[in-house]
């Protein structure tokens, strides 16, 4: 892992150090910022409160520096940190050096001692992003297209130290909400603002009863704490440190679970991904998401049909672009989907079939692009998808899961699912060491009501 790079510079955090030392008996000094925010602060506050959870850190980098530079260690100790800090003609006899020789040993014992814990710091902030990250699954998109003010928006919110507590991601399936929540976690870990990133998928059908769902987090965050204690221990870690705490794919009415979450957050925040619009009254703040205007719609069907090696769909030109848009709209996800059958069929084809359906609303025009996907598919890709919405998973499934569920080979499988993530059926979850399967919220919904015929709503 390379060293992260941090949002300060070792100039800056010396000063800081300085100031920290000269105030260090000085309880009503405020701590500076710096200090405040470093992940190495952090690691110990749980246990105790900021200043001292400061002074502790500077304590440790000091006594690196001592095993290097004993001198200039108790030089400062013996300025700023005994019971009675001695001025620096007396702290100067005391460690043995003339007056004008203490005074520049000083400032560079200060100036090591800021290398130490930038270095330690920027040590802190790597491991601490490398164990969030490896707890995403792996992002489902290469680029996000038409996104980049809601992202910086959301950033904004996510990073603050103050309200909305609670941000809602809400617009109609298939428009990106998901990529758009991991993009921004993405972007929020390497600064280090939480203590622990936490991402909880729903699995569908599911209520709005936040019994469950603070269950559920417990279990993630607290799973050593005894039952009875783990839900009144979540409560305290999530009010006492800040947490960030994702609930992806809300897909019932999310107004009975928001009281709960406003009570739960501060200085922990909460990010929803829902279809349902906030209540009037709700007090969080709601990012809405709609369709991508023309130009981004266009990027992105070269990205898509050049990801999945569809040379002509790269250089599509304008008048084919705008029949293509003006037949499925800006939806990200019906735009992939529809470049994924141009894996077998002409677009042509494709695009006369659609006009000639006479689709009205979005989620017949997802039912019919989804029926030809299909109709597309060979027996075994229709097999493997069919299986996958049966023992539904947070997670997704990996090869040897699929295995167990169906009479295929682990050859086979890998066969069947190539082509369903080339038509954008199946998204690659998982981690670079543990790839996983998992579905779109809409392509489980498809198979759910039209293909298992279990009863559930198309969303």
């Amino acid at each position: 892992m390379s060293p992260l790079p941090l949002p300060f510079t070792q100039s800056e955090l010396q000063a800081a150090v300085h100031y920290a030392l000269k105030n260090w008996h000085n309880t009503a000094a405020p701590s500076p910022e710096i200090l405040q925010n470093l992940a190495l602060v952090r690691q110990v506050v749980d246990s105790t409160n900021t200043l001292a959870a400061i002074k502790k850190v500077l304590l440790h980098a000091l006594q690196i520096v001592k095993e290097h530079d004993g001198i200039g260690g108790n030089l400062l100790h013996a300025r700023f940190i005994q019971a009675e800090p001695e001025p620096l003609p007396t702290a100067a006899k005391t460690v043995g050096l003339s007056r004008d020789q203490a005074k520049h040993r000083q400032a560079e014992v200060i100036e090591q001692l800021a290398a130490v814990l930038y270095e330690l710091e920027s040590a802190a902030r790597t491991t601490h992003r490398h164990s969030q990250e490896v707890n995403l699954t792996s992002p489902t998109y290469t680029q996000l297209f038409g996104t980049d003010d809601h992202l910086d928006q959301l950033t904004q919110c996510l990073q603050s130290h103050v309200e909305p507590w609670v941000i809602a991601i809400v617009g109609l399936g298939g428009l990106g909400k998901t990529s758009l929540a991991d993009a921004a976690v993405r972007r929020l870990i390497p600064v280090g603002r939480y203590q622990q990133v936490v991402w909880h998928r729903l699995l569908t059908p599911h209520t709005a009863d936040p019994a469950p769902i603070l269950q559920a987090l417990a279990d993630k965050i607290c799973p050593e704490v005894a039952a009875p204690q783990q839900i009144p221990t979540l409560r305290q870690l999530l009010k006492s440190t800040p947490y960030l705490i994702v609930l992806d794919n809300l897909e019932v009415d999310t107004a009975p679970l928001l009281d709960t979450l406003q009570d739960w957050a501060n200085p922990s925040k909460f990010l929803l991904t829902s279809r349902h619009r906030l209540p009037p009254t709700a007090v969080a703040h709601s990012l809405t998401l709609r369709e991508l205007p023309f130009e981004a719609a266009v990027a992105l069907i070269h990205e898509q049909a050049s990801r999945i090696g569809e040379l002509e769909g790269a250089t599509f030109g304008e008048e084919i672009l705008r029949q293509i848009y003006a037949a499925v709209g800006g939806n990200p996800l019906a735009l992939k989907l529809v470049i994924g059958l141009t894996k077998l069929f002409s677009f042509s084809r494709i695009l006369d079939d659609l006009t000639a359906a006479h689709i009205t609303d979005i989620e017949g025009m997802y039912r019919h692009i989804y029926w030809q996907a299909w109709h597309s598919l060979p027996e075994d890709a229709q097999h493997v998808l069919e299986v996958m919405p049966i023992a539904s998973s947070e997670l997704g499934f990996d090869i040897e899961d699929l295995q167990r569920s169906t009479p295929f080979t682990a050859a086979q499988i890998l066969s069947a699912l190539s082509q369903l993530t080339a038509r954008s059926l199946v998204e690659i979850r998982g981690t670079t060491w543990e790839r996983r399967y998992g579905l779109h919220r809409l392509t489980e919904s498809f198979l759910r009501t039209e293909i298992i015929h279990w009863p559930e709503e198309m969303g």
